[in-house]
């Protein structure tokens, strides 16, 4: 299971939506817990095949040592007017993942930038700059 390291795995956070969403890339159902209707504003969902290509984009660039390197990965949404997306962790940890993409193909791990979110609720908290009911500066 990812988590960043300011993640604690015990920590709950926020009731989870009771909205699922759910795909079968590989023959295996991978269920998510997403409410759709908190999709923060600054954020837009994508089309199949934009999530298609975000996801060969980001396998281009991705070294090896990286920490998406290995994990089946669903591209779901892109910050508008930046190169941020959003990809599900499809390894049944109901994981998020925001990822920076450099179009470039990297060989340091630390790129692309990634950022590990523990559920959509907790994505879309820090998406909307608020975290635990506080704002974010």
């Amino acid at each position: 299971m990812l988590l960043s390291d300011n993640q604690e795995q015990g920590d709950k956070g926020a009731m989870e939506p009771t909205q699922s969403y759910s795909d079968e890339p590989s023959n295996k159902a991978a269920t998510h817990n997403i409410d759709f209707s908190a999709w923060p504003e600054k954020w837009s969902r994508l089309s199949n095949s934009e999530a298609d290509s975000c996801l060969q984009e980001l396998k281009r660039e991705l070294p090896q040592r990286h920490l998406l390197t290995e994990l089946p990965l669903k591209a779901i949404g892109r910050r508008n007017g930046h190169d941020q997306f959003l990809f599900i962790v499809e390894d049944g940890s109901n994981q998020f993942a925001t990822v920076h993409l450099t179009w470039s193909v990297e060989t340091d791990p630390k790129w692309p930038w990634t950022e590990i979110f523990r559920s959509f609720n907790h994505w879309v908290a820090s998406a909307e700059g608020t975290l635990n009911g506080h704002r974010l500066i």
